[in-house]
């Protein structure tokens, strides 16, 4: 009898913490699907708004979806203009001599008036050598019916010349995929109030990318969400599947961000070939994030289209000598490529090199940057490394139209 007694009351302390548990750790993790919960971006998470942060150049002249300004405005002011819940929002900023006494203004109802808007006074963040203003968070519903979506944001300024929005929160949630439990994540990043948007190419700037953000917690207990536009990445533009330890997963995302699905799948490949050159690079995708190295060149991938972010070709001279060329592909064949199923796309890096010259004028001074162009357009920036240790930065001279030397010197990094 004590025997009995003694299983009953076991069983029954068992299913007593077993309800514990459940009420204080949650439900057990489902596999391949969460409920997303919001949470508020903290200093742990700056890496996840990296990607969704939108960057507005302030100007002078009062757009035209601007109506109005509010009564009694007098401060000096520069104008700004952002897509936010597929609407063009204009905001003001208003100066007081110094950025810590500014006001920020954003037509958050989208009427075109700041007359019945609030105005936000700055928070100022330290960085190492410079301070930030942040101003927010704006709260911003959209006015379409059948959309009922809204976004909440953070401004950021410098110099008051150019300002920065960054989402206040992210959608969070935690699954199982196989035996393994992940952290994931999607951003609203095109501040549209929704979270399915996937990345498509072509994309005309890489500052704008016009697509959520989806995460993994690749690396399993800690605390950050790391970003690499180098490496592989726990961070990155949401697309139709993502690759986790060998296995593909397709990823549904509900619109209004909460709940996210992944279910395996078998995508079709096909084969990215650069001819045996020996070649690292990263690539966003539709397909997810991927970053290539070894396979003498070769590597198979998922039908899909693809950019190059990055890439990096080590030479090998006649003396042995390893050069190692780093760039970004901003045009050519390699800025927005297809993979197709069954079939090799092969490329050509590396020479014949041709000398660029990137020339901008600011004010009453020019910038001449230089870059080395391979022969697939991807452009490699300076410096150059022999056998790992940086070159020489090029001379240079400037001649008249007779060829007389005005100036002579020599390129500097950075």
């Amino acid at each position: 009898m004590r025997g009995v007694k003694k299983a009953i009351l076991f069983i029954a302390f068992m299913g007593i913490a077993l309800i514990v548990w459940i009420f204080t750790r949650g439900e057990p993790l489902e596999q391949g699907r969460c409920r997303l919960k919001f949470k508020a971006v903290s200093k742990h998470d700056e890496m996840l708004v990296a990607l969704a942060t939108q960057d507005l150049i302030s100007t002078k002249d009062k757009p035209p979806e601007l109506k109005d300004l509010p009564e009694g405005f007098r401060a000096d002011c520069v104008y700004f203009l952002a897509e936010l819940v597929g609407k063009s929002t204009p905001m003001v900023l208003g100066y007081y001599n110094r950025l810590e006494y500014s006001i920020l203004y954003v037509d958050t109802n989208g009427d075109g008036r700041l007359s019945d808007e609030t105005f936000s006074r700055p928070k100022i963040k330290k960085r190492s050598n410079y301070k930030e203003y942040v101003f927010g968070p704006f709260l911003l519903k959209s006015h379409d019916s059948e959309r009922g979506s809204q976004t909440e944001f953070y401004a950021t300024t410098a110099n008051g010349r150019y300002l920065s929005l960054q989402p206040s929160g992210y959608r969070f949630g935690k699954m199982r995929l196989g035996k393994d439990a992940y952290k994931m994540a999607v951003m609203d990043g095109n501040f549209d109030g929704r979270y399915d948007k996937m990345f498509s190419l072509p994309v005309e700037k890489t500052y704008r990318l016009g697509c959520d953000i989806f995460a993994i917690d690749l690396s399993n207990g800690d605390k950050q969400w790391h970003l690499s536009l180098i490496n592989r990445s726990e961070i990155m533009l949401l697309g139709r599947m993502v690759k986790v330890q060998d296995a593909y997963y397709g990823i549904h995302v509900a619109p209004d961000g909460t709940a996210l699905e992944l279910k395996k799948v078998e995508p079709e490949f096909g084969t990215l070939d650069f001819g045996g050159a020996n070649v690292k690079m990263k690539l966003w995708s539709d397909t997810g994030d991927h970053y290539l190295f070894g396979s003498e060149g070769q590597w198979p991938l998922p039908a899909g289209r693809y950019m190059a972010l990055r890439i990096e070709l080590n030479e090998i001279d006649s003396e042995r000598n390893v050069w190692t060329f780093s760039g970004r592909p901003k045009a050519g064949p390699l800025h927005d490529f297809e993979i197709r199923p069954g079939q090799t796309t092969p490329f050509k890096v590396g020479p014949p090199f041709s000398i660029k010259t990137d020339v901008r004028p600011f004010a009453d001074k020019v910038s001449i940057g230089l870059s080395l162009e391979g022969c697939t357009g991807a452009q490699y920036r300076f410096p150059i490394l022999k056998g790992g240790k940086r070159q020489p930065v090029p001379a240079f001279k400037i001649v008249d139209e007779f060829g007389k030397e005005l100036f002579s010197g020599a390129f500097e990094y950075g």
